[in-house]
């Protein structure tokens, strides 16, 4: 009769031999115009109180792209005209 026992080390969730394929799918995913478009419309509904429109999502995701962070993206939210009147309320 053959063991029930696995052959492999517990916990199985992420295999020693394959961690670069696990950074690569992070990679994917963080890195993906997706990730920064619902990234940008993220910021925006927790600091402009609404979505992100085409505008923002052109210069914010492409920038997001092209490396900028959050923090970069959230002063420059928080420098507009916009969020100003949105606080003078």
């Amino acid at each position: 009769m053959q063991s029930l026992t696995p052959d492999f080390p517990t916990p199985f969730l992420f295999p020693a031999a394959k961690p670069a394929a696990i950074l690569v799918s992070g990679d994917l995913i963080f890195g993906s115009d997706e990730y920064h478009r619902v990234r940008v419309n993220a910021l925006f509904e927790e600091f402009m109180d609404r979505p992100a429109d085409a505008g923002a999502y052109a210069t914010f995701a492409t920038a997001i792209d092209a490396g900028a962070t959050d923090q970069l993206v959230i002063s420059q939210l928080l420098s507009s005209d916009e969020y100003f009147a949105k606080c003078q309320v």
